[in-house]
Order: C-alpha cells, then sequence, then structure tokens
C-alpha cells in the first residue's frame, strides 16, 4: 500500500473512532461526565481530550457540559451527519437526561437519531422529544414531560425522565402517548421511567408530590398505576443491554420455551400475564428483564387467585437486587436468566439489527 493510502486509511480510522463521540453531541447538545463516564467505549477520556485540542469539541463546562464547536459541527456535515448548530445554551439539566437517554438507546443498537412522526412510524428506534418539538410536528406534544418514544413490537412506551419536584398533569400525558400510537398504529402503550438507576427511578414513582390544585396534577406513580406497562431503565451499560434484548421481536416466547413449560396454557390456566410454568418448582414464572412493575404486579395477582404460593420472576442478574427490595419472598422469588439463553438472545439480537 502507497504511503498517500496508508494515510487515507488512518484519517478513515480516526474518524469512524470520532464519529459517535461527535454524532451524540451534536444530537444532543450538551451532554455531561456523568454520562459519558457511563460509556467509556464512545467517550473515553483520551478522545475527548483530543477532540477538544482539535477544535471541534469545546472545554468541558460544569454547567454546559460537552458541546461541540462550529468546526465540530462542520466536522459531522463533511462526514455526511449534518445538523443545526446549537443555538441556546439554556435548561442544561434537561439536555442532560434526554442525552443519558439517547446515548444508552445508542448503546443497545437502537438509532435515537429519528426526527419526525413518518419516520418514526416506518423505522421504529427511539424518536427524542427534543427532536419532535424541533420539527414540524412540534405541537403533537404540547406541554407534555415525555423525553421520547420507542416502539417495541406493536407496543409504543413513552419515555420519561422523572423527577418528584415536577408537576404531571396526567391528562396531558395519557393524550400525548395515545396521539403519538395513532399515528405510529401501534395496538399498546406504557411508559418507560429512566433514571441514573432503577432505584432513583422507582423512588420518583414512589415519593412524587402532587404539585398543584385540582384533578389535573398528579404524580409520576399515578401515572405508571394508571397504565398497562410501567418498565423501569437505568442509563448505563446495563440499562443498554436489557433493552438490547428487549428490542429483540417477541423475546419472551423464545426465553418461555428455553426456560419453562406450558408456555402456550397460561391463558387456559387463568394466568394470561404469565409467561410459563416453572419446571422445577411448579410455580407461574414472568420473564422481568424489562422491569415492567405494572405487569408484575398483573401476575401476582392472578397467582394469588389461582392458589399459588408464588410468583417466578426471571430477570438478569444485575437486576436481581432491585427486584428482591421491590418484590420480597416468600411469594416472590428471583431467578436468574442462565448464560446459555443470554447468549442465544444475544445471538438473536445481533442478527435483528443486520
Amino acid at each position: 500500500m502507497s504511503m498517500g493510502g496508508k494515510n487515507e486509511e488512518v484519517l478513515f480510522m480516526i474518524a469512524q473512532d470520532m464519529l459517535p463521540a461527535m454524532r451524540l453531541i451534536g444530537w444532543c447538545k450538551n451532554i455531561d461526565q456523568n454520562c459519558t463516564s457511563r460509556f467509556p467505549a464512545f467517550f473515553r477520556l483520551s478522545l475527548m481530550r483530543s477532540l477538544v485540542r482539535n477544535g471541534f469539541v469545546r472545554p468541558y463546562s460544569a454547567a454546559y457540559g460537552w458541546r461541540l464547536t462550529a468546526d465540530g459541527y462542520r466536522w459531522l456535515e463533511m462526514h455526511g451527519y449534518p445538523m443545526q448548530p446549537d443555538q441556546h445554551t439554556q435548561r442544561s439539566k434537561r439536555r442532560f437526561e434526554n442525552a443519558a437517554v439517547a446515548v444508552t438507546m445508542f448503546a443497545a443498537g437502537i438509532s435515537p437519531f429519528m426526527s419526525s412522526i413518518e419516520e418514526f412510524s416506518q423505522q421504529g428506534e427511539y424518536l427524542p422529544a427534543f427532536a419532535l418539538r424541533a420539527g414540524a410536528n412540534q405541537n403533537l406534544l404540547g406541554s407534555s414531560l415525555v423525553t421520547g418514544f420507542i416502539q417495541l413490537g406493536g407496543t409504543l412506551l413513552a419515555v420519561h425522565y422523572p423527577h418528584a419536584e415536577r408537576r404531571v398533569f396526567l391528562q396531558r400525558e395519557y393524550d400525548c402517548v395515545q396521539t403519538i400510537s395513532l399515528r405510529c398504529r401501534c395496538t399498546d402503550t406504557g411508559y418507560l421511567f429512566c433514571g441514573e438507576s432503577y432505584t432513583s427511578a422507582y423512588r420518583t414513582l414512589l415519593h412524587g408530590q402532587i404539585k398543584g390544585t385540582g384533578k389535573k396534577a398528579g404524580t409520576y406513580g399515578q401515572l405508571a398505576g394508571e397504565s398497562a406497562h410501567g418498565c423501569l431503565l437505568s442509563c448505563d451499560l446495563q440499562g443498554a443491554f436489557q433493552m438490547k434484548l428487549m428490542r429483540i421481536p417477541d423475546y419472551r416466547l423464545p426465553l418461555s420455551i428455553m426456560l419453562g413449560k406450558q408456555y402456550g396454557q397460561m391463558v387456559e390456566m387463568g394466568l394470561p400475564a404469565c409467561d410459563f410454568m416453572d419446571p422445577r418448582l411448579h410455580q407461574p414464572a414472568i420473564i422481568s428483564l424489562d422491569m415492567d412493575l405494572c405487569h408484575i404486579k398483573r401476575a401476582a395477582v392472578q397467582a394469588r387467585e389461582a392458589g399459588y404460593s408464588n410468583l417466578i420472576l426471571v430477570a438478569l442478574d444485575f437486576q436481581k437486587p432491585f427486584l428482591e427490595q421491590i418484590f420480597p419472598p416468600p411469594f416472590f422469588r428471583i431467578v436468574i436468566i442462565p448464560d446459555e439463553p443470554i447468549r442465544e438472545m444475544e445471538a438473536r439480537a445481533a442478527h435483528a439489527t443486520v
């Protein structure tokens, strides 16, 4: 290979190394170190220092996080990713939260670069609310607190990054998710509540305060309690792995086949919210890797009414400590999904992204 060819190859490799960080910062506008430290594959410190040194990224600011320079936006455009330069420097805390969700989705292999309802309806992936508000469909969201939307099969999940001090107008949130679901032709809806950890997200659902007067004001806990699905997500590599599995079409079925029995007979047994019968304990089980608290509670009611002494929650190893606190023994039993089914599901996930 000629010297010129080698130089081109090196430049290509450098560009590929830079691209995830540059695209994510350019798209989200502000990303804080709390987020970047959780995803070192995209934002390793040596890379960020190099981007600052070469004038593509502004020096880090505690108030505004990492931001692209004008040269950074020009670099993105030159590499085929034109983005609108940032015109605002306000409300960076909300931007940090938006970025944490978007980066988690990106790490899961889910594109966070959707910008319209039409694109989202056709391709799924993740549609950030900030992108929707910046486009022609900005009025669809009104004053909703929603962070974004994700489609998983026929289910639309409205993504929220809840805070106890935020005033939630329940009807606005219901109307918002119904409007988007109709546009996307989704047959089921729910919520995905995000935070730095499962505990922080759940604590907001548990301890949110109603601020305001009248029946319109409520809490995130009420929002979750009146929904078919109320999932939790930690914005880190573990949360990204959770989303990677959740996006596999009908992921419950292969896991149920691998782990249990009678997976096709649960409705007839009066346990429609359960996935299979545990072959060793002979108790109903539910795949809980989606951290859907509403689903777990429905399954628990059905198991108790059917006279069973246990409900088995089948989850990922890092989810067990949290689930044991929220759903304690003796009625609930947490079982970790073995390595072999996980490897098979990862292979399915890799195939789904090809």
